[in-house]
């Protein structure tokens, strides 16, 4: 009877301290009617090998309809507003990330000319809203666009 007592007990434990229960759902909604909601998202800092060109990742793991942001720095900015798509665009703006989806296996990226931002702020993790903003077909940009509006949470 002990065994099995202590056999339960160990499993509600485990079960019980599955990080990937603690995350914060990632929610974007698209075109206002589809909303897309996950916890699979995943974070990571990527640096070239002398540490001077370093990118900071946070993207869903879903091929039909994900996210992925990128900013060109080696942490996960926590507060502030960030320009969309200004990547490698000498302008001087320094806050800066690149935001695209693919929605229905299609990719949409953010117009190269347009002010719109994503907000920084964090509750322990870092948080990113996105205000309804347009994204164009990666194929199709004349064609076809979606409205995308979501907070994106690190895992």
């Amino acid at each position: 009877m002990k065994p099995l007592i202590l056999c339960s007990v160990l499993i509600v434990l485990l079960t019980g301290c599955d990080k990937s229960n603690n995350r914060k759902y990632s929610t974007w909604t698209v075109n206002g009617t589809e909303t897309f909601s996950t916890k699979q998202v995943t974070a990571s800092v990527d640096c070239d090998s002398n540490q001077n060109d370093c990118r900071s990742v946070l993207q869903s793991n879903d091929d039909n309809n994900s996210f992925l942001i990128i900013f060109p720095v080696d942490y996960f900015p926590t507060s502030g507003y960030y320009f969309l798509n200004y990547w490698g665009v000498s302008t001087g703006i320094t806050n800066y990330c690149f935001v695209s989806f693919v929605y229905n296996n299609q990719k949409y990226f953010h117009p190269q000319r347009a002010m719109d931002t994503l907000y920084a702020d964090s509750d322990a993790q870092a948080r990113y809203t996105l205000s309804p903003t347009w994204f164009l077909n990666e194929n199709a940009p004349a064609e076809d666009s979606i409205l995308v509006e979501g907070v994106f949470n690190e895992p």
